[in-house]
């Protein structure tokens, strides 16, 4: 007769052997799988009530290479499945139990997205870094829990326009380092109002944003490395949750929008390298919690407010290749605590802060 015991410890043994390149006796030993230990004492386990609710490979001696085995679907309070930095191929059942799964920094390939995608309970799903390619499977739509999905660095291809829509609970997208394109805008029509966190960053976009006004609850959105054209829209000032901003190395075009200035929790700001024109706002004065700033690389002119004097917060600014800025740094800026480094290469702005500067 097999008891729930005996078919757990079957279970957990299996998911090991079918995982581990190693000999069995030395992979016993490693887990410490004595008969007078407790599963729930073994390496990699985390039990609750007396019962596993998760697996990982954290501090682990060996590295996890193959197929995740059906099997798991046998342990019936298993909710987090933690196995980044490892090899694992892919995942041969859906884990219907799971509410977390972080297989990150794997070569996870893509026939198993279909397997992934059937696991409606997920609220947490970890793909960066791994072989995934092609266009996101229609099937990705079951996952109307996920308040938690990253898909970075990966290769998938192909634009995106209503994939996230009916992910009412998503706050945390990411989908950095892939070959997605299209306009931006679609991407914006694309994704449920309530994100908190977007990264686009490193992938193909084009065409300007018209609007922020459907994402008013960002918090950080990364949109740096794509290829995004025009001025900034008048509204961004409704991102009045934001905390970081990064829009490097894009097209973008027009004055900064002083309105910046009114988004007080920004504490990191990224328009450089693009193509802004015009003065430095004044009013970025006022982002009290402001502590990385660059604006290097594009075509300003004028001088540094003596406004941001008022960064008290400041750790790093970037005003480098901006040939035209001109006259010298604030002595308020030389004065501020925090700040580490002013960098002022290929400007003609003086700067006098002794080993904050960087000039060359």
């Amino acid at each position: 007769h097999t008891t729930p015991r005996m078919q757990t410890r079957y279970v957990l043994a299996l998911f090991y052997f079918s995982l581990v390149q190693y000999d069995w006796p030395r992979l016993k030993r490693d887990l410490n799988m004595y008969y007078d230990q407790h599963e729930c004492n073994w390496q990699g386990i985390v039990c609750r009530d007396g019962e596993i609710s998760k697996l990982y490979s954290g501090g682990l001696p060996w590295i996890l290479e193959g197929t995740i085995p059906s099997e798991l679907n046998h342990l019936t309070g298993l909710q987090e499945l933690e196995l980044s930095f490892e090899k694992i191929s892919g995942i041969e059942a859906p884990i219907h139990q799971l509410y977390s799964l972080n297989i990150s920094q794997n070569n996870v390939q893509s026939d198993s997205l279909p397997v992934i995608f059937e696991m409606t309970n997920l609220e947490t799903l970890d793909l960066f870094s791994n072989l995934l390619n092609g266009t996101l499977p229609q099937e990705m739509d079951n996952l109307r829990n996920l308040t938690y999905l990253s898909l970075a660095d990966n290769y998938f291809t192909g634009s995106i326009t209503s994939q996230f829509l009916e992910m009412s609970s998503l706050q945390w997208l990411a989908l950095g380092f892939n070959q997605f394109h299209g306009h931006v805008m679609d991407l914006f029509s694309g994704i449920a109002s309530n994100i908190a966190v977007l990264s686009i960053s490193r992938n193909d976009f084009t065409g300007s944003i018209e609007s922020f006004s459907k994402l008013k609850h960002l918090e950080y959105f990364n949109a740096a490395g794509n290829h995004l054209s025009g001025v900034l829209p008048n509204d961004a000032d409704v991102l009045s949750h934001l905390q970081g901003l990064y829009l490097n190395y894009n097209k973008l075009e027009g004055k900064i929008p002083p309105f910046i200035g009114n988004l007080t929790y920004l504490s990191e700001l990224g328009l450089g390298p693009n193509y802004f024109s015009g003065s430095l706002p004044s009013t970025f004065g006022r982002l009290e919690n402001l502590e990385i700033l660059h604006v290097q690389g594009n075509f300003l002119t004028g001088s540094i407010p003596k406004e941001y004097s008022n960064l008290s917060n400041a750790v790093a600014m970037n005003f480098g290749m901006n040939r035209e800025l001109s006259g010298s740094v604030p002595v308020g800026m030389c004065r501020l605590a925090t700040l580490e480094t002013i960098t002022v290469t290929d400007t003609e702005i003086v700067c006098d802060c002794q080993q904050k500067c960087i000039t060359a």
